[in-house]
């Protein structure tokens, strides 16, 4: 099992469980200000700083719901982007016609951002870790989907970790949201065995 860079900022309670969970499948619960989608945006970040070629991919049903919230974290307080420069070097791929929209470090990792609305693009490539924002409003088949995409390969397999040497060897999709009742498919998972639930407090907020 690899060891992954920690956060510039203290985790706490299901935050901290979250940044270091390694199961496949992992949904992370909790009311608005519980930290969880600002603790997840580090895992990426600091992943895609300390594996060069990670390939990441932060997901939500439609691509344009991500600007304004999930985006707005990552851009404000995680990369704290400035004329889409960060203090890593970091810059913003708009997409084109045949390559997705993505956060492009210069150590060659990137964080694809896409919408199950469109997926082709996304889809296209596998992937060693991917978030989904919302994941509420996902259908099963689309987590499904997903998760095909999320998953060891010949060429992934090889980024290693600058901080301890070794190769990346957790393969996760991890999402975050409240499902709305306990027949929502994402509680069935959980309570199937397939993936796993983390509960966040309002306590547990990293920023405080």
């Amino acid at each position: 099992m690899t060891t992954e860079t920690i956060v510039p900022f203290r985790l706490r309670g299901g935050c901290d469980t979250a940044y270091y969970a390694r199961e496949p499948e992992i949904l992370v619960e909790g009311p608005a200000g519980t930290g969880k989608t600002r603790t997840i945006l580090e895992l990426l970040n600091n992943l895609a700083i300390d594996y060069p070629g990670l390939r990441a991919a932060i997901v939500r049903k439609t691509q344009v719901s991500l600007s304004s919230t999930c985006l707005a974290t990552f851009n404000d307080e995680v990369l704290r982007l400035d004329h889409n420069i960060s203090s890593q070097g970091v810059s913003f791929f708009g997409g084109s016609a045949d390559r997705p929209a993505a956060y492009e470090y210069p150590n060659g990792s990137r964080i694809v951002v896409a919408g199950m609305d469109n997926p082709d693009k996304l889809l296209s490539s596998q992937y060693h870790i991917a978030y989904v924002n919302e994941a509420i409003e996902l259908t099963v088949e689309d987590w499904e989907t997903l998760t095909t995409r999320v998953r060891p390969g010949a060429a992934e397999s090889a980024i290693v970790s600058k901080t301890t040497g070794k190769p990346f060897a957790n393969w996760r999709v991890i999402a975050d949201c409240n499902p709305s009742h306990d027949k929502h498919w994402l509680n069935l998972r959980c309570m199937d065995g397939k993936t796993r639930r983390i509960k966040t407090r309002l306590q547990d907020n990293p920023a405080y």
